[in-house]
């Protein structure tokens, strides 16, 4: 790995590519494009050696192709909501990688690369929990569903939510 560009470089850059996919039907392309314009807004990429780019880029590019093969989850691609900050009401600043309030209620996807972690579905079900109490806040009393997404693993975990009112400090 190259010390100007490392893992969670990485995650960055795939977070990127995930907040930049626009589908339209045509997986190869979107995912092609999603890369290509996250890759230009990660200018240290020109100092790595041009086979570390390229293999990059495929990586990135794999993990769109599969992220847009992905049923429950490609509704909710390339709509707003995505890394929005949420001030709640003891002004902590959550930022779910992408939030859509539905007809069917609000929906979360967290988004990692690398190794699962614990921590991870606690970090969803915070974000969640908060999903609600703003969805409720306007009169939609429907839970929110979760999803954490692993892009390099391939792995889709539905994140259940903890019961309405159960997390402390709702939005402000």
């Amino acid at each position: 790995e190259d010390a100007g560009f490392d893992e969670r470089s990485r995650g960055k850059l795939a977070h990127k590519a995930v907040e930049l996919l626009r589908p339209s039907g045509d997986n190869q392309s979107d995912a092609r494009r999603a890369a290509a314009l996250a890759f230009g807004e990660f200018p240290e990429l020109r100092a790595l050696p041009q086979e570390h780019t390229r293999k990059l880029h495929a990586q990135v590019e794999e993990m769109l192709g599969w992220l847009l093969a992905q049923a429950e989850l490609r509704p909710h691609l390339g709509r707003s909501g995505s890394e929005l900050s949420i001030l709640t009401a003891d002004d902590a600043c959550l930022r779910p990688d992408m939030l859509a309030f539905t007809p069917s209620g609000p929906v979360v996807l967290e988004f990692k690369t690398g190794q699962a972690s614990p921590e991870h579905a606690k970090q969803l079900r915070a974000y969640l929990a908060l999903a609600q109490q703003i969805a409720a806040g306007q009169g939609q009393p429907n839970p929110a569903q979760g999803y954490l997404v692993y892009l390099d693993r391939r792995v889709v975990e539905p994140i259940a939510p903890p019961p309405l009112g159960a997390q402390k400090g709702g939005p402000a």
